[in-house]
């Protein structure tokens, strides 16, 4: 169960749709880069989310902490019953450290754990800068999310992962994102629905994050605080120690 909450997108009329697709895409990511004040992200270094994850099934929730660093450093820090979870990246190598899961020495993420960590690290998100980056996106059209209607989103990163994102016609924020993770040996979907966004600084940022697999709420995290340009040492981000 902790394991999963640690892990815890005729030619010529193809032609004209995908035409008219491309020029609404270019206008929706502009209305929400306006609206999310990406922009600003380009003078941020360093950021620091911290807050609580509220994990249903369980009825318990752990304190956590979310330091990222540019280009692509992050450490990721929980607590659970009074014992430490730890995930760092320093650019080039990944650990773990979870006594509670029996791991007493740091351990070296997996490919798959890995991948996750670093995604977490990217600050700006996959469709700021997505053509750079190497992404694909694509305006599958619109559906309706939490009563409200959406823009749907096919994001096909560098690395070929797959997730789609759901962004509101209203607020142009992003309102949920699913994705396709292999848990436990099957391939689950997992949906992540954002809300309660506040501006830190000119940069809109989601308070609230529920995960949902097999149509249940997994967790809900809830953010306290958000940080920017805070002084962090790189050592934060090697090899983790108790």
């Amino acid at each position: 169960m902790m394991k999963k909450i640690l892990i815890i997108s005729a030619s010529a009329l193809f032609i004209l749709i995908s035409g008219a697709f491309s020029q609404n895409l270019d206008n929706i990511l502009k209305e929400h880069f306006k609206a999310s004040g990406i922009d600003k992200m380009a003078n941020i270094e360093t950021q620091i989310i911290s807050g609580k994850n509220i994990v249903t099934a369980m009825g318990m929730e752990m304190p956590f902490t979310i330091t990222t660093a540019r280009p692509n450093k992050i450490r990721v820090e929980s607590s659970f019953q009074g014992s430490k979870i730890i995930q760092t990246f320093n650019g080039e190598k990944g650990w773990m450290l979870a006594p509670m899961m029996g791991n007493f020495e740091p351990t070296v993420l997996s490919e798959t754990e890995l991948k996750m960590l670093k995604s977490q690290g990217d600050m700006d998100g996959q469709l700021w800068d997505y053509k750079k980056k190497g992404n694909v996106v694509e305006l599958l059209g619109e559906e309706v999310i939490n009563g409200a209607p959406a823009y749907h989103l096919k994001i096909t990163t560098a690395a070929g992962d797959i997730i789609h994102q759901y962004i509101d016609k209203a607020s142009h924020q992003i309102t949920k994102v699913s994705t396709k993770q292999v848990i436990g040996g099957a391939e689950t979907e997992i949906e992540n629905a954002l809300s309660d966004y506040r501006m830190v600084k000119g940069i809109s940022v989601a308070h609230s994050i529920a995960t949902r697999m097999n149509d249940q709420t997994i967790t809900t995290i809830k953010i306290d605080q958000v940080k920017f340009n805070e002084k962090v040492d790189d050592s934060l981000f090697d090899k983790p120690s108790l």
